[in-house]
């Protein structure tokens, strides 16, 4: 009896065990491996999640790169399409209109304009950029040429154009069948101030400058008048040019500067934070007058690409002379002075940066990098912080089709 008395107080006993719980420094422990556990967790999360943000942030200046390198390309393979290779290399019948000197393309190596536009940021010096401005002419406007029906005036400053011409409704058609001419499209086309290149059937030149356009709904009297006036010699006589070609020619200049001087001081483009991250350098497109070289202002400046801090153009002409094999030259930096009409292809490098400074990310270069074996990877946007902006680089080299077929 009394042996079962003990076996049941020892049962009691071991229930009120199992009923007590965990001792304290059980607890601690416990709580001490669940925070290290959540730390780890919100460690991996959050350098995780700033990875995944700078790789997109990476790959959004990437694509931004590609996409204005793709405008820029566009306007290259254009340039010389209804236009010339050198104005002054042109077969002239009499007056040669304009007589300033039309180039297809105009390099110049380090830009003052946009070396001081890099400049603004203390750490471009060191990053050492290249900065070079771009200038192309060619009918950019419009994929086609047209046709001369008459003069519309007796001294030859003005010109109707073939409205039945297919390359006429094909670029100005309103509608399907061609019946209407969509006229704003035709003044925008001809705009004021533009180059009218226009070539007789004889193979002689003359580029005259837009003055005015006009054309009624039906599309019947497409008028542009001009000056200088068309020639009137017995040989090349514009005057009654039934059949001469027409091609209204921009020139358009690619170049680097500060988003200020590009849009103005309101531009929305201007950083609000631009002492965190710096002045905003963009690649711009402006169409200039090409017989003056002045911006013309019904054509205001477009933004190519936002924080740009490399823009390097190289040129290959062909150094055989006029009708011998083609003999190519490396890229340069600079057009020789007479091989104007000679240039064949151009290579671009076009490089933008972050917006922002990584701290993580050094700015490798203790000093001057070198362009030529240094790859521009990163840029130094403050010299008084740590870290610098990270830099893409697109390379490319376009043709001069248009060009080369003129073989001037």
């Amino acid at each position: 009896m009394a042996v079962a008395k003990v076996n049941a107080r020892r049962a009691r006993g071991r229930r009120k065990q199992r009923r007590a719980g965990f001792t304290l420094l059980e607890l601690m422990v416990a709580l001490a491996i669940g925070t290290l556990v959540v730390a780890t967790m919100y460690t991996l999360s959050g350098t995780s999640s700033r990875a995944f943000q700078t790789q997109q942030r990476i790959s959004q200046l990437q694509l931004q790169t590609r996409l204005a390198l793709e405008r820029v390309r566009r306007d290259i393979v254009a340039t010389g399409f209804g236009g010339t290779p050198d104005s002054q290399r042109e077969r002239i019948c009499g007056t040669p209109g304009i007589t300033a000197r039309l180039l297809g393309v105009q390099l110049t190596d380090h830009d003052t304009a946009a070396t001081t536009a890099l400049a603004t940021m203390p750490g471009a010096a060191r990053s050492a950029t290249h900065a070079d401005r771009l200038r192309l002419l060619g009918n950019f406007a419009t994929s086609d040429t047209y046709l001369i029906a008459n003069t519309g005036s007796a001294n030859g400053s003005s010109v109707l154009l073939q409205s039945n011409w297919q390359a006429f409704r094909r670029t100005f058609a309103a509608d399907p069948l061609g019946t209407t001419v969509d006229t704003n499209l035709f003044a925008d086309v001809f705009q004021v101030g533009r180059v009218l290149h226009i070539t007789h059937p004889r193979g002689y030149h003359f580029f005259t400058v837009v003055q005015s356009s006009s054309v009624d709904s039906g599309g019947r009297t497409p008028l542009v008048s001009v000056s200088p006036p068309l020639p009137s010699l017995d040989e090349c006589n514009f005057s009654l040019c039934v059949g001469c070609q027409v091609a209204p020619l921009m020139m358009v200049e690619y170049g680097i500067d500060t988003i200020q001087n590009v849009l103005g001081s309101t531009s929305p483009l201007i950083p609000r934070d631009e002492p965190v991250t710096g002045t905003n350098t963009v690649l711009y497109r402006r169409e200039l007058d090409a017989s003056t070289g002045n911006a013309i202002a019904t054509s205001p400046p477009r933004v190519v690409l936002e924080f740009a801090v490399n823009f390097d153009v190289n040129a290959i002409y062909d150094q055989a002379p006029v009708g011998q094999a083609p003999r190519l030259s490396a890229p340069l930096a600079t057009i020789p002075a007479g091989q104007e009409s000679r240039v064949r292809a151009l290579t671009v490098a076009l490089a933008a940066r972050t917006p922002d400074t990584d701290p993580s990310f050094p700015f490798p270069y203790s000093g001057t990098r070198n362009p030529a074996t240094d790859p521009l990877t990163s840029f130094l946007v403050f010299t008084d912080r740590p870290g610098s902006a990270r830099v893409r680089t697109a390379v490319a080299e376009f043709v001069l089709e248009n060009l080369a077929l003129r073989g001037l």
